[in-house]
């Protein structure tokens, strides 16, 4: 290898300018591989700017690298439906928190019949819940205390349910899980227009690492959108930093159940942050926990939806309930019938 290195920069002092292009970018093929390999290249990549954030502005990056001694973010906020007694006297493999809206009723109900509808799979319980705030709207907050008593899967508190608290929504979730399921092996959070192959998932929790674990699809390298007309718009002023920690997406990821406690309290000692996901980043940081990339978490325009790329993958962010029925439908009707080729859907999830 050191051979044909060498030969490789000879080349590009004497080699045509076309064989110099295609060793430069063969040279830049194999670091990009690298550093979205190796995880000590991507705690390299974000030491540096961190430092480089340093010098700019003269101060540490207040969510990452600062340690508040005093509670600065308490979510101080009480359950309107706990569910208390959900996990009692359960061995409970794989707690699924998915986020959801008050007004979506029908995901959760598409959700209930089809892709979360196994409470035991391989042997390991599943329990499924639902997390909401409160609706600005009383009939909404009445459907729900219906539904939550049909169901008995709703947990409520009593913070304002909106797109810019989900982070409370991702502390009231870490704090439920701790209070009242703290003997969980596995989390998996979601949203509720989300199809997931809990099969697939529980079979790769099984030989998960039982703590510090977390993973899904990982943003290594993300810059805060500066674009004010993006719905994940971030000023300057709010983060002046140039990248995020690694984060996983936030429709769906998986931790171990050692982390929900740990991620309640470091997230009362970080500033609240509009965007949940980013923000799960920032206390994963602060634990020193590495999230890992795992092939099967498709984000929203990924992957044309077929019956192959949900039988392989883990968690595929739909955004539409009729196509979740469909697609469960499908792999209810051609269990063995299809022969889907994984190294082609390895290879697919890698653009």
């Amino acid at each position: 290898m050191t051979t044909k290195i060498r030969r490789s920069l000879v080349c590009l002092r004497h080699c045509s300018p076309s064989a110099k292009r295609l060793i430069l970018i063969s040279l830049a093929g194999v670091v990009i591989l690298y550093l979205l390999a190796n995880d000590q290249a991507s705690k390299t990549v974000h030491t540096v700017a961190s430092y480089s954030d340093y010098l700019r502005l003269h101060s540490h990056n207040r969510y990452t690298e600062e340690i508040s001694d005093g509670i600065i973010n308490p979510h101080n906020y009480s359950f309107v439906i706990p569910e208390a007694n959900i996990c009692k006297n359960e061995d409970v493999f794989l707690i699924v928190l998915i986020h959801s809206s008050p007004s979506h009723s029908s995901l959760r109900n598409i959700q209930r019949e089809t892709s979360l509808s196994d409470a035991n799979i391989l042997g390991k319980r599943i329990i499924v819940v639902y997390l909401i705030g409160n609706a600005t709207k009383m009939y909404l907050n009445n459907h729900i205390l219906a539904e939550s008593q049909k169901h008995r899967d709703i947990i409520v508190e009593d913070f304002k349910d909106s797109y810019y608290n989900l982070t409370q929504k991702f502390m009231m979730g870490m704090r439920w899980v701790s209070e009242f399921c703290p003997n969980a092996r596995f989390v998996l959070k979601g949203d509720d227009d989300v199809y997931f192959n809990l099969h697939n998932i529980v079979k790769m929790l099984i030989s998960a690492p039982s703590e510090n674990f977390m993973s899904g699809y990982v943003y290594k390298y993300s810059r805060p959108y500066r674009d004010r007309h993006s719905k994940w718009f971030i000023s300057e002023k709010i983060y002046p930093y140039k990248y995020y920690p690694p984060f996983c997406r936030g429709y769906a990821y998986v931790m171990s159940g050692d982390l929900p406690p740990r991620l309640f309290q470091v997230a009362q000692h970080i500033p609240d942050f509009p965007l949940d996901d980013v923000f799960t980043g920032f206390c994963a940081r602060k634990l020193n926990i590495s999230p890992v990339s795992k092939v099967g978490f498709r984000g929203p325009g990924s992957d044309i939806l077929s019956f192959c790329s949900m039988n392989l993958s883990h968690a595929v962010h739909v955004g539409d309930g009729q196509m979740i029925s469909k697609l469960w439908q499908e792999q209810q009707e051609n269990p063995h019938q299809i022969s889907c080729s994984s190294i082609a859907y390895y290879i697919g999830s890698l653009f």
